[in-house]
This record gives structure tokens, sequence and C-alpha cells, in this order.
């Protein structure tokens, strides 16, 4: 019996790590995705989208790095967190000139309004399955109770 419990609790601790590892993958993905659009709305030469990538990828590790930060409050990680990307933005502007900066930042705009659109959409689902869930737990007791009268 034992052993059937911890082989049942190692798979379930496995699968939450799967779990884990196919979402950062995917927002890997998605991250690289934006990079390459950015570069190509922007009309970037290689070079530029080389070192942006680098910006990227310096200031990730940098982010990491503060949340992964015990001694600090959330408050601090997020102050740093905004410095940081204050920062990297404006490296990033630096780069590329001031007439592809309002081009960065227009679509940086456009990507923020996608996810927060793509946010209240999931909200909206997931109030959505709460309420067909509480409807069939209702549904569910009234016939429990329909069958235990009779």
């Amino acid at each position: 019996m034992k052993q059937v419990l911890m082989f049942v609790f190692s798979l379930l601790f496995t699968g939450s790590f799967a779990v884990a590892q196919e979402t950062d993958v995917r927002k890997e993905k998605k991250r690289i995705k934006q990079e390459q659009k950015q570069v190509k709305d922007l009309n970037l030469d290689r070079n530029q989208g080389q070192q942006i990538k680098s910006i990227n990828n310096r200031y990730r590790d940098e982010h990491k790095a503060i949340m992964q930060n015990d001694a600090l409050t959330q408050q601090q990680k997020q102050d740093q967190i905004q410095a940081l990307n204050k920062r990297r933005v404006e490296e990033i502007h630096n780069l590329i000139g001031q007439d592809k900066a309002k081009d960065y930042d227009r679509i940086r705009e456009n990507e923020k309004m996608k996810d927060k659109v793509k946010e209240e959409e999931e909200k909206v689902k997931d109030k959505q399955k709460e309420k067909k869930v509480k409807e069939e737990k209702v549904k569910k007791e009234k016939k429990e109770k329909k069958n235990g009268k009779g």
C-alpha cells in the first residue's frame, strides 16, 4: 500500500514539474516571438536586433536576481524592477534612435493592451467556469435531496 501511495505521489510531483517547464517554454517562445516582431516592425538591422536581445537578456537576469532576493520586501522588489525596466527601455531607446523609439513605445503599449484584454478574457472564462460548477453543484444537491426524500 505504501508503495502505491509513493508511486502516486511521485507521479503527481513529476507532473507538476512538467507543467511548470511547459509554461516556461511557452513564455520563452512568446518572448522570442515578440523580440523578432519588434525588430521587424522597427526595421532594425541584424546588429541592432542582436544588441536588443543582449540588453533584454542582461536585464532579465537582473530581474530574476531581484525576485530571488528574500531580503527585499515585495514593494522594494517592485520598485527595483520598475527602475530596472526604465533603464532597459532607455538603453534600447539610445540604441535605436529617437524616431524608432516612438515606434518602439507604441509597439510595447499595443502589446500591453493585448495582454490586458487577454487577461480580462481569462477572468471572464474563469468566472463562467465557477458559475457553471456552482450551478452543477446546486443541481446535484437538489437531485440528492429529491432522491433522499422519495
